[in-house]
């Protein structure tokens, strides 16, 4: 789908209008004449939520705190427990994978609809040959 734009996708979405995931959504939004759903609703809010997570984990900064525990002289304290386990529980990881899947099969349909139906493999965007090459992808 619109290789033009992939063949130079880093000067095309450096563009302040098409910078990152955001961006790649609205360009192909545009192509296929559809209105995104709003990013402060599901499922693209969980998209979004995902992405974030996603980037505090790739990107990651040291952030200091300063933890105390009183514990026996003859046992080890505990450890503290880290941000990742505050911030990304694992229900809430699978809930944001699960908004992430309804998007993506919004996306899907809305492209099978359009001139770029070609573009579309299956009736499913993380099963066929994109769920063979995954090797994880389940019917939901």
């Amino acid at each position: 789908m619109l290789p033009h734009i992939w063949e130079e996708e880093r000067t095309f979405f450096s563009q302040p209008d098409y910078r990152g995931t955001a961006g790649k959504l609205k360009r192909i939004a545009e192509e296929i004449h559809w209105t995104l759903p709003r990013r402060d609703r599901q499922p693209l809010s969980g998209v979004v939520e995902l992405q974030a997570l996603r980037d505090k984990l790739v990107h990651a900064r040291l952030h200091r705190v300063d933890w105390e525990h009183t514990h026996r002289a003859d046992q080890l304290p505990p450890f503290p427990r880290g941000w990742l386990q505050a911030e990304a529980p694992t229900k809430k990881v699978v809930r944001l994978i699960a908004r992430t899947e309804e998007f993506a099969v919004l996306l899907h349909n809305e492209i099978r609809r359009s001139p770029f139906s070609a573009c579309v493999l299956g009736s499913h965007p993380l099963l066929g040959m994109l769920g063979f090459g995954s090797h994880e992808a389940r019917a939901a």
